[in-house]
């Protein structure tokens, strides 16, 4: 009796595979060959290879602006690699006019900033947090993404980023909003902030590349802090109270203390005036 085999799935397509296109520069490398095999043989639409430039310059872009300079190097070496087993590589527009190859260079340029400007990347989103004047929205950004649920500019400045000082809280919440890493609410309650998508993505992109996580939890630890500090305080205040009631309870005892020793002499004095009213009525008998 014949075993019985498992069928094994299809390989994806080539457009599949530019579909499904992961984060990984020897992966984007090997489907850069691939396409350029299928284009010379005919096998595949130039829409897919178009789709595959497109995924491979918002990749880049990504890695760019994250500061990813192993990825880029990585992709950087993938695509020679590519290039260079279909035998081809810079001495391809040789045989245009100085100005044709000028043009060609111009398009590339363009067409990558098209890239950037039409694709939800990361790279645009994380030079709104980039570079050492940032560094505390980074901190307010990391903050603000362990937290659960919108929060407002006070919560911000309790949370230590900018102590004292709820004006600066207030410009940089609103600067975030505008850059679109934070999403801005007007309700009943006044105006409340939570992060968006793109600002999370963004946040996780930076955040490890510098201490602004570090800040993150100090900030959370001196929120802490202080919320002990304010319970100890309104403990303190709660036994201030109590001793005060304390020291007005022994006031009373010590006031009825002495009423009770005044009322013991009076009777004292009282029983002495009749002691001696009796004896004087006594000898007067006698």
């Amino acid at each position: 009796m014949e075993a019985l085999t498992t069928p094994q799935a299809p390989a994806p397509s080539l457009s599949e595979r530019v579909l499904e296109l992961p984060s990984d520069p020897a992966v984007v490398g090997a489907t850069v060959g691939d396409i350029l095999s299928a284009l010379r043989e005919g096998d595949v639409a130039d829409s897919t290879a178009d789709a595959l430039v497109h995924e491979s310059t918002r990749l880049a872009l990504n890695w760019m602006g994250a500061g990813d300079r192993e990825s880029l190097n990585g992709l950087l070496d993938a695509l020679r690699t590519a290039l260079s087993g279909a035998g081809l590589g810079p001495v391809l527009l040789s045989g245009l006019s100085t100005d044709a190859r000028f043009a060609v260079k111009v398009l590339e340029l363009g067409r990558v900033i098209g890239v950037y400007l039409r694709s939800n990347n990361a790279a645009r989103d994380v030079g709104a947090l980039s570079g050492a004047r940032r560094k505390r929205w980074r901190a307010v950004m990391a903050w603000a993404c362990r937290r659960r649920g919108p929060f407002t500019a006070s919560d911000v400045r309790e949370a230590g980023f900018y102590p004292g000082r709820l004006a600066s809280a207030n410009e940089a919440l609103e600067a975030l909003a505008r850059h679109e890493m934070l999403a801005r609410a007007e309700n009943d309650d006044g105006v409340t902030y939570a992060p968006t998508l793109e600002g999370r993505a963004a946040t996780r992109a930076v955040v490890g590349s510098d201490d602004t996580a570090g800040w993150a939890d100090l900030t959370q630890a001196r929120s802490a802090l202080e919320a002990e500090r304010r319970a100890l305080e309104a403990r303190q205040e709660a036994l201030k109270h109590e001793n005060e009631a304390l020291e007005h309870q022994k006031r009373a005892v010590r006031e009825w203390e002495a009423a009770v020793v005044e009322g013991r002499e009076r009777l004292e004095a009282d029983r002495r005036e009749l002691e001696s009213e009796r004896m004087g009525r006594f000898a007067g008998a006698m």
